[in-house]
């Protein structure tokens, strides 16, 4: 099963993702308040979520556990991430 990547930019109060879909390439871009972030991802079909590993990263990883997560180093970029935008 080919899941959707889903890119947290995790914050205080506002989260940005950006949602890319694997079938089409087409990339969607999220601004979440804190609060709406657990109830927008459980209505969402399971996606991989890709963090910078912080400490609140981990907690954030918890709460999604039906969702496969991916930390990722600080200062590490896709390239094509940065293409798409």
């Amino acid at each position: 099963m080919k899941y959707s990547v889903i890119g947290m930019d995790i914050a205080k109060q506002v989260f940005q993702l950006h949602r890319v879909e694997v079938e089409t390439g087409e990339v969607e871009r999220i601004k979440l308040r804190r609060d709406d972030v657990l109830p927008y991802f459980a209505r969402q079909a399971p996606a991989m979520v890709a963090l910078e590993a912080c400490g609140s990263a981990h907690w954030w990883a918890r709460r999604l556990l039906t969702n496969p997560v991916f930390f990722r180093s600080r200062g590490f970029v896709f390239v094509d991430s940065i293409q798409a935008c």
